[in-house]
């Protein structure tokens, strides 16, 4: 459970923690209400984590070889978890909140083998372009089928549902691609 707060040292505490460790070698690429993306320049993150970091992380989700492996802080709040098990985070494109790719992609409510069968890093990547360079083509449709029940009537049902779009109605991209604003942002009304 999340607590809030008191003081301005709890709400700067990650950035406190890891620059004393990285200093300027690290940037936030993506931060969302339950996880963060960081660009860390370092020659080996695992040893950082082993040294310096271990008291913060779970990393009970690593391969049981792994030696930042450890079951101690197993499905305790408050820790943090590798998302990706102890890989290495080569790319990555967020399109909008839940909307990101990164080698092996993700994405909520479409169907994974849509996701596993039709859908390529590089095409996030060219709608991302596409909407930065004000193309038509800004989002991608993909075709699959939903099982729905109507009645006490079970069926199949064939959709074209857009999979990929980087119309966020949160946020604005930027021209530079990389960076948002939210709407309502003062610079807006300029």
């Amino acid at each position: 459970m999340r607590v809030k707060s008191r003081n301005e040292f709890e709400r700067q505490f990650w950035k406190l923690l890891v620059n004393s460790v990285y200093g300027k070698c690290m940037e936030n690429v993506r931060k969302h209400t339950d996880s963060l993306v960081y660009e860390i320049r370092t020659s080996n993150f695992f040893d950082d984590i082993k040294r310096q970091l271990f008291s913060y992380f779970d990393t009970s989700n690593y391969p049981k070889n792994h030696y930042c492996s450890n079951d101690r802080r197993k499905n305790q709040p408050g820790y943090f978890k590798d998302e990706l098990k102890s890989e290495i985070l080569l790319e990555f494109i967020t399109l909008r909140p839940k909307l990101y790719a990164y080698k092996t992609n993700k994405d909520g409510g479409v169907k994974k083998y849509v996701i596993n069968n039709h859908m390529k890093f590089d095409e996030y990547f060219n709608i991302l372009n596409a909407y930065i360079n004000n193309s038509a083509s800004q989002q991608l449709c993909k075709f699959m089928n939903f099982i729905q029940s109507k009645h006490h009537f079970v069926y199949s049902k064939p959709i074209d549902k857009i999979a990929l779009s980087a119309n966020d109605d949160k946020r604005i991209i930027m021209r530079d691609g990389i960076n948002t604003i939210a709407y309502g942002h003062y610079c807006l009304k300029k």
